[in-house]
């Protein structure tokens, strides 16, 4: 996926099922150490145990080595 959104950076996200709403937006590559940090809180809380320490998790997706986090902008 990482390298489609370099070639093309539109994206189409479909809520639901594959025939239900959609959002149409553009997608880039973010290292935003607050958006890493409120991301990283965000899935330590809701998947407990899993993600481990979120400073870590924020770190990794800041550095964007092992883990990316990608922002999709809507369109209009």
């Amino acid at each position: 996926k990482a390298q489609k959104i370099r070639t093309n950076p539109r994206v189409r996200l479909a809520l639901g099922a594959r025939d239900g709403p959609a959002l149409d937006g553009k997608a880039r590559f973010t290292s935003d150490k607050a958006t890493c940090a409120m991301v990283a809180c965000s899935l330590s809380e809701k998947y407990q145990g899993y993600w481990g320490d979120p400073a870590r998790l924020a770190r990794s997706m800041a550095q964007g080595r092992e883990r990316v986090l990608i922002e999709v902008t809507p369109t209009a």
